[in-house]
């Protein structure tokens, strides 16, 4: 991905991230286990956007992850987007860690880089859809 501009990355690691949700929704829902149901995502610049449901939860969730840089597992910068995309699934979506904790605003509990000044937040699913549609 060396060259190519913050957007771009973005988008690359959402749609191997949406990959990744896609194998991974198949083998939990035939392991009887509940599935993410994405329902908006978008990028703006570094940022990544995905609101989800978790089929077990009631609660809409928001994943904001700056895609120059890890904070879960790989510390720091993730040069393979594919990488960065896993860690997202796996690490961010159906194990988060609690210790960037969340921030609820309206009807979305965010996790990620919520609290980063940049970060535009949607209060509700209309808002979100606003941005960008799960294909």
């Amino acid at each position: 991905m060396a060259g190519s501009s913050a957007e771009e990355r973005s988008s690359e690691v959402l749609r191997l991230l949406q990959n990744y949700l896609q194998r991974l929704n198949k083998r939990m829902k035939n392991a009887g286990i509940g599935e993410i149901v994405p329902l908006a995502s978008w990028v703006d610049g570094e940022l990544l956007y995905l609101v989800y449901r978790d089929s077990k939860e009631q609660m809409i969730q928001g994943l904001v992850r700056d895609t120059r840089a890890s904070e879960s597992i790989i510390v720091g910068p993730v040069e393979d987007p594919k990488k960065f995309a896993f860690e997202l699934g796996a690490y961010d979506i159906y194990e988060p860690r609690g210790a960037a904790g969340y921030t609820i605003r309206g009807e979305i509990m965010w996790r990620g880089n919520h609290k980063d000044e940049r970060a535009h937040l949607p209060v509700d699913l209309g808002d979100a859809l606003a941005h960008g549609i799960v294909e």
